[in-house]
């Protein structure tokens, strides 16, 4: 489950205050697809310890907000800081190292 609202609405205030958010900022083109499913993969793995949102490059002002200079970025937030981000096209087996750095041992 792709936990945000409507993709073109995203607000910052949408990162949860606890816990581990996972948010990527994709295209809507050939890839778009393709990262949703490791997106839904990724939060169906970590169903209990990590929120999962995604928009795409109409949100405009949230990316200048958020610094993201290119697209595919994913950020990984613990209690709305950033841990980290990783730009340019990724795998699952690499954001799911991402995650890790902001969730406990499980």
């Amino acid at each position: 489950m792709i936990y945000l609202s409507k993709i073109d609405c995203f607000d910052l205030d949408d990162i949860p205050e606890k816990g581990a958010f996972l948010l990527a900022c994709i295209r809507r083109d050939g890839q778009y697809e393709h990262y949703c499913k490791i997106l839904r993969e990724i939060q169906r793995r970590y169903v209990d310890h990590l929120k999962v949102g995604a928009f795409d490059e109409k949100a405009l002002e949230t990316y200048r907000r958020l610094g993201i200079e290119g697209t595919p970025t994913f950020l990984i937030f613990q209690d709305r800081m950033e841990l980290s981000r990783i730009l340019g096209r990724t795998t699952q087996e690499r954001l799911g190292c991402l995650v890790g750095k902001a969730l406990p041992v499980i």
